[in-house]
């Protein structure tokens, strides 16, 4: 029976491969990206979303985390962040203090875990694919 609810898990995560599509490069952001992202960093990442200027504290330019880490982007890092697993959100250099929506009980809600991992890895890698 455990390896039945392990493999219904795997084919859940494999197609959501097919229901968010993976990033082709830094100019196709994936669907999460432009649904819940981009109207505070910008569909390139910059802070710069219609919703930036608006805000109390600016949104982070997503764009440059690779710099804040000695040119090594943090991938485990910014999995926490987004699944909101980061015990350290207060002092996030990348995200400064708790603004930022836990996205991660957002897809868990909508999908299940195993859908909801695979849309923070989708979001990982695109947010990794566009550091300077």
């Amino acid at each position: 029976m455990k390896h039945s609810i392990r493999t219904f898990e795997m084919a859940l995560a494999f197609s959501a491969m097919f229901l968010f599509p993976a990033v082709a490069n830094a100019m196709e952001p994936p669907t999460d990206y432009l649904q819940y992202c981009s109207s505070c960093h910008g569909k390139g990442g910059k802070g710069d979303g219609p919703l930036a200027a608006n805000m109390k504290t600016k949104p982070a330019d997503l764009t440059t985390i690779s710099h804040y880490y000695d040119g090594k982007f943090p991938t485990q890092k910014m999995r926490q962040t987004i699944s909101g697993a980061a015990t350290d959100r207060t002092n996030t250099q990348f995200h400064g203090p708790v603004d930022m929506p836990v996205w991660g009980k957002v897809f868990r809600d909508q999908s299940g875990d195993s859908i909801a991992e695979a849309r923070i890895d989708l979001l990982v890698e695109y947010i990794e694919s566009i550091q300077k």
